[in-house]
């Protein structure tokens, strides 16, 4: 049985922001400003020699991350939520308590992989997000395999994964997003082009740095939006996810931003990003312009933005004390969760 081809010749228009209730608003900016806190205890912690390994960091994509989760079903029987690296803020919304995000930087037995592994690759079937790997388009054919079991099994559930733009440089990106344009799986792809791949510009790994054209050319409906502006990536979801829902087949998002420092803490990026455009998108910071959108548009009182931080603050700390507090796991677990076990009466 075939399919009928769809006309994929313009590209769609981004959905007008929705205008949500200040409450909404406000739940945003609590998230954004969650993210942020935890990440810049982390770097502190990670400095202190607290944290083994590297720690990366998102700073200036909060709005993607936030913007990208919020439309989502929560919970292990919700949608499928696969981030990665630059998203902390994804895995707060999807459900995942800040004291574990801790645990997990600092390898204790609370953490969501039991010890096993660190920084981002975090997972759980309790909020149905698959642990990450660290190469980046991995988790799209699993993503695609994840909306089309939705699909064939009749649920009304969508399957989202995020990746930066050197992923879509990658052969797993491709063979991805070709069969869930052809099986039509409820999936929506992010796209966060912030213009490095670990030291190499975009200019110098794809001819395409227009990402959603990549999308366009499976047949696949795509937009670009600005990944700086957590109303419009809400918005942009949102219907993505309306549209997956209904049906309609996969859908595309690329989300146009900047990466606030190196590939990871260790990296001396002062030697190949130029200081004057590190400059000129930190007067585009995704807080800064929530923050104002909500005094002079909504004019919410500076109390209650202050009010929100001073939570945040509290909140960070007591999840930064119970994760320090946290033991190890006994070396006797080193083995379990690594093999599935096998049916001894089989």
């Amino acid at each position: 049985m075939s399919t009928p081809a769809r006309n994929i010749s313009a590209v769609p228009e981004p959905a007008p922001a929705p205008r949500i209730s200040d409450e909404e608003a406000l739940n945003l900016y609590y998230w954004m400003v969650l993210t942020r806190a935890t990440e810049e205890r982390a770097l502190n912690l990670y400095r202190q020699g607290k944290l083994p390994g590297s720690y990366y960091t998102g700073r200036g994509q909060e709005a993607i991350s936030v913007g990208m989760a919020a439309p989502l079903r929560r919970g292990a029987d919700g949608d499928w939520l696969s981030p990665w690296i630059r998203d902390l803020g994804s895995y707060l919304v999807h459900g995942v308590p800040v004291w574990r995000m801790f645990a997990q930087f600092m390898g204790k037995a609370g953490s969501t992989t039991r010890g096993k592994d660190g920084n981002l690759h975090i997972g759980g079937y309790e909020w149905n997000i698959p642990c990450q790997v660290s190469h980046m388009a991995d988790m799209i054919p699993l993503t695609v395999g994840a909306a089309l079991a939705y699909k064939q099994r009749g649920e009304d559930r969508v399957a989202v994964t995020s990746f930066g733009d050197g992923a879509t440089s990658r052969g797993d990106f491709h063979e991805g997003l070709n069969i869930a344009a052809v099986l039509e799986v409820p999936a929506v792809f992010v796209a966060e082009n912030n213009r490095w791949a670990y030291t190499t510009p975009i200019s110098k790994q794809t001819k395409v740095t227009d990402l959603y054209k990549k999308a366009l050319g499976y047949g696949i409906p795509a937009i670009e939006v600005d990944g700086n502006d957590v109303l419009a990536v809400y918005s942009a979801m949102s219907e993505a996810v309306a549209h997956c829902r209904a049906g309609r087949g996969p859908r595309f998002i690329e989300c146009k931003t900047y990466r606030m420092a190196g590939h990871a803490a260790h990296d001396k990026y002062e030697s190949y990003m130029p200081m004057e455009l590190l400059a000129e998108w930190s007067d585009k910071d995704p807080l800064k312009r929530l923050e104002q959108a909500l005094r002079e548009e909504r004019t919410i009182d500076e109390a209650k933005l202050e009010g929100i931080r001073t939570k945040v603050k509290d909140e960070v700390h007591e999840a930064v004390e119970r994760a320090d507090d946290d033991g190890f796991a006994d070396p006797s677990e080193a083995h379990l969760g690594v093999f599935a076990e096998a049916d001894t009466d089989a």
